[in-house]
Protein backbone atom coordinates (compact mmCIF):
# COMPACT_ATOMS: atom_id res chain seq x y z
CA UNK A 1 0.00 0.00 0.00
CA UNK A 2 2.44 3.23 -1.02
CA UNK A 3 -0.40 5.46 -0.97
CA UNK A 4 0.88 8.49 -2.89
CA UNK A 5 4.57 8.08 -2.01
CA UNK A 6 4.93 9.48 1.31
CA UNK A 7 7.59 6.64 1.89
CA UNK A 8 8.15 5.89 -1.87
CA UNK A 9 10.01 8.83 -2.74
CA UNK A 10 12.57 9.39 -0.39
CA UNK A 11 13.31 5.55 -0.80
CA UNK A 12 13.95 6.05 -4.32
CA UNK A 13 15.79 9.21 -3.74
CA UNK A 14 18.30 6.63 -1.65
CA UNK A 15 18.42 3.71 -3.76
CA UNK A 16 21.25 4.33 -6.26
CA UNK A 17 21.56 1.32 -8.15
CA UNK A 18 18.04 -0.48 -8.30
CA UNK A 19 14.84 0.10 -8.98
CA UNK A 20 11.57 0.47 -5.96
CA UNK A 21 8.55 -0.70 -6.84
CA UNK A 22 5.54 0.99 -5.52
CA UNK A 23 2.45 -1.30 -4.86
CA UNK A 24 -0.89 -0.47 -4.03
CA UNK A 25 -4.45 -2.01 -5.10
CA UNK A 26 -6.17 2.04 -6.02
CA UNK A 27 -4.84 2.79 -9.11
CA UNK A 28 -5.40 6.45 -7.72
CA UNK A 29 -2.67 5.85 -5.63
CA UNK A 30 -0.22 4.65 -7.90
CA UNK A 31 -1.26 8.08 -10.26
CA UNK A 32 -0.06 9.98 -7.49
CA UNK A 33 3.13 8.08 -7.24
CA UNK A 34 3.89 8.62 -10.83
CA UNK A 35 3.29 12.26 -10.77
CA UNK A 36 5.71 12.41 -7.59
CA UNK A 37 8.23 10.77 -9.19
CA UNK A 38 8.16 12.58 -12.27
CA UNK A 39 8.12 16.36 -10.08
CA UNK A 40 11.49 15.28 -8.94
CA UNK A 41 12.76 13.14 -11.73
CA UNK A 42 12.74 10.02 -10.33
CA UNK A 43 13.03 7.46 -12.89
CA UNK A 44 13.78 4.26 -10.63
CA UNK A 45 10.10 4.26 -9.83
CA UNK A 46 8.10 1.48 -11.10
CA UNK A 47 4.17 1.13 -9.85
CA UNK A 48 2.74 -2.00 -9.44
CA UNK A 49 -1.20 -2.72 -9.31
CA UNK A 50 -2.18 -5.54 -6.54
CA UNK A 51 -4.84 -6.94 -5.40
CA UNK A 52 -5.15 -7.24 -1.73
CA UNK A 53 -5.07 -10.70 -1.76
CA UNK A 54 -1.65 -11.30 -2.97
CA UNK A 55 1.27 -9.15 -3.78
CA UNK A 56 1.71 -8.97 -7.08
CA UNK A 57 5.87 -9.14 -7.36
CA UNK A 58 7.35 -11.96 -8.29
CA UNK A 59 9.10 -14.91 -5.86
CA UNK A 60 12.23 -13.98 -4.61
CA UNK A 61 12.67 -10.64 -7.12
CA UNK A 62 13.02 -8.29 -4.04
CA UNK A 63 15.62 -6.92 -1.44
CA UNK A 64 13.49 -5.18 1.12
CA UNK A 65 9.81 -3.92 1.48
CA UNK A 66 8.55 -1.52 3.51
CA UNK A 67 5.22 -1.52 4.47
CA UNK A 68 3.63 1.48 6.24
CA UNK A 69 0.24 1.60 8.17
CA UNK A 70 -1.09 -1.38 5.99
CA UNK A 71 -0.80 -4.31 8.26
CA UNK A 72 -3.55 -3.00 10.64
CA UNK A 73 -5.50 -1.95 7.22
CA UNK A 74 -5.42 -5.40 5.81
CA UNK A 75 -8.54 -8.21 5.85
CA UNK A 76 -5.77 -11.02 6.09
CA UNK A 77 -2.13 -9.60 7.35
CA UNK A 78 -0.85 -13.25 7.97
CA UNK A 79 -1.30 -13.80 3.73
CA UNK A 80 -0.12 -10.50 2.75
CA UNK A 81 3.23 -11.25 5.02
CA UNK A 82 3.47 -14.81 3.65
CA UNK A 83 3.57 -13.10 0.26
CA UNK A 84 6.00 -11.04 1.31
CA UNK A 85 8.47 -13.72 2.54
CA UNK A 86 8.08 -15.02 -0.84
CA UNK A 87 9.01 -12.35 -3.12
CA UNK A 88 11.97 -11.20 -0.81
CA UNK A 89 15.62 -12.55 -1.74
CA UNK A 90 17.19 -14.95 1.25
CA UNK A 91 18.50 -12.58 3.78
CA UNK A 92 15.82 -9.73 2.70
CA UNK A 93 14.73 -6.89 4.67
CA UNK A 94 10.83 -6.13 6.02
CA UNK A 95 10.19 -2.79 7.88
CA UNK A 96 7.29 -2.41 9.53
CA UNK A 97 5.61 0.84 10.23
CA UNK A 98 2.58 1.06 12.22
CA UNK A 99 0.83 3.53 14.80
CA UNK A 100 1.78 2.61 18.72
CA UNK A 101 -1.90 1.91 19.92
CA UNK A 102 -3.54 2.00 23.21
CA UNK A 103 -3.01 -1.63 24.24
CA UNK A 104 0.82 -1.03 23.55
CA UNK A 105 0.94 0.59 26.81
CA UNK A 106 -1.04 -1.98 29.28
CA UNK A 107 -4.51 -1.95 27.87
CA UNK A 108 -7.09 -4.27 26.59
CA UNK A 109 -5.01 -6.48 23.72
CA UNK A 110 -7.82 -7.12 22.08
CA UNK A 111 -8.77 -3.18 21.48
CA UNK A 112 -6.54 -2.80 18.73
CA UNK A 113 -3.59 -3.80 16.79
CA UNK A 114 -0.71 -3.60 18.88
CA UNK A 115 2.86 -4.17 18.42
CA UNK A 116 2.97 -7.20 20.34
CA UNK A 117 0.57 -8.59 17.70
CA UNK A 118 2.29 -7.47 14.63
CA UNK A 119 5.39 -8.77 16.17
CA UNK A 120 3.73 -12.22 16.40
CA UNK A 121 2.16 -11.83 13.05
CA UNK A 122 5.73 -11.37 11.02
CA UNK A 123 7.40 -14.05 12.92
CA UNK A 124 4.72 -16.57 12.07
CA UNK A 125 5.27 -16.03 8.47
CA UNK A 126 9.16 -16.81 8.93
CA UNK A 127 11.16 -13.76 9.46
CA UNK A 128 12.94 -13.13 12.55
CA UNK A 129 13.40 -9.78 14.21
CA UNK A 130 16.55 -7.61 13.90
CA UNK A 131 15.52 -4.30 15.30
CA UNK A 132 12.73 -1.72 16.57
CA UNK A 133 12.90 2.07 16.01
CA UNK A 134 10.19 4.95 17.50
CA UNK A 135 10.23 7.70 14.20
CA UNK A 136 7.85 9.54 15.80
CA UNK A 137 5.88 9.82 19.02
CA UNK A 138 2.96 7.59 18.28
CA UNK A 139 4.75 5.28 15.40
CA UNK A 140 7.23 2.87 15.18
CA UNK A 141 9.40 0.86 13.26
CA UNK A 142 10.11 -3.23 13.21
CA UNK A 143 12.53 -4.90 10.99
CA UNK A 144 12.86 -8.16 10.11
CA UNK A 145 14.93 -10.54 7.94
CA UNK A 146 13.26 -13.17 5.64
Amino acid sequence: GCGPGYFTIPLAKFTFDGKVYAVDIHPEMLDAVREAADDVRLSNVETVLSKESKVALDKGSIDGALVAFLLSDVAKPAKVLKDLHAILRKGGWLGVVEERRADDNGADAEASFSEATVSELVLAAGFRFTGRYDISASNYLLVFRA
